[in-house]
């Protein structure tokens, strides 16, 4: 039987949430025996904000501290021959290349940055969803921020500020609440708001939807 996954890319930010969604990447490549990419990309400093022979300084700083949080990172994650990429450019342009380089058929990343910390990683992940040519793993990371010390020491990685301890087990719910039959609706559906009334007596699924007051164009 072949591989559902052979090559997986986890982009990172290397941000709190980065340990987290890089266990779930970890697990998948276990469990498929897959090759496992670890990729994070800087975005160059905007031309006329930095003086030109600055530029050149600043990325080459940027980019031997961002090689030795992810080496850093990667041995967290304990997965043999795990390869390390960092490159310089637009995250979502970076990764889509590389992706199709490498041949990869999953790319793993966080739903959207937390604790303040980065707020481009949800555009990044949106972009991936509709621009990918293989799968897309989106991991929710919304319940780590009350997991996300406020203000970790300089020593520290960026991605070390997750205290690992205080994940809540289950992620809070999120979406459309249930509505129960005995609102006419027939068992549990997702439902989200109405956008138009629905005239009354209109069949639905479960009987027929009873007529409210409000609806009663007779009533006063």
């Amino acid at each position: 039987m072949d591989k559902i996954y052979g090559r997986i890319i986890f982009a990172t930010d290397l941000g709190p949430q980065s340990l987290y969604i890089g266990q779930h990447a970890a697990k998948i490549s276990r469990l498929c025996q897959a090759q496992l990419i670890a990729m994070h990309v800087i975005e160059p400093p905007l031309t006329y904000t930095v003086e030109f022979n600055k530029r050149d300084a600043q990325l080459k700083d940027q980019l031997k501290r961002a090689s030795l949080s992810l080496a850093a990172l990667c041995e967290q994650l304990k997965i043999k021959d795990i390869e390390q990429v960092v490159k310089v450019g637009s995250p979502q342009n970076e990764i889509l290349t590389q992706s199709l380089h490498l041949q990869c058929d999953l790319i793993v990343v966080g739903s959207h940055g937390v604790g303040g910390y980065t707020h481009a990683l949800g555009s990044t992940a949106h972009h991936l969803l509709s621009e990918a040519h293989c799968d897309v793993l989106t991991v929710q990371v919304t319940h780590l921020e009350q997991a996300i010390q406020p203000n970790p020491s300089a020593e520290l990685y960026l991605w070390q500020a997750l205290d690992t301890k205080k994940i809540q087990k289950t992620p809070q719910a999120r979406g459309p609440k249930y509505t129960s039959s005995e609102h006419g609706f027939g068992g549990y559906v997702q439902r989200g708001p109405r956008l138009t009334m629905r005239p009354p007596g209109t069949p639905i699924r479960g009987g027929t939807r009873r007529k409210d007051k409000s609806e009663d164009p007779d009533k006063e």
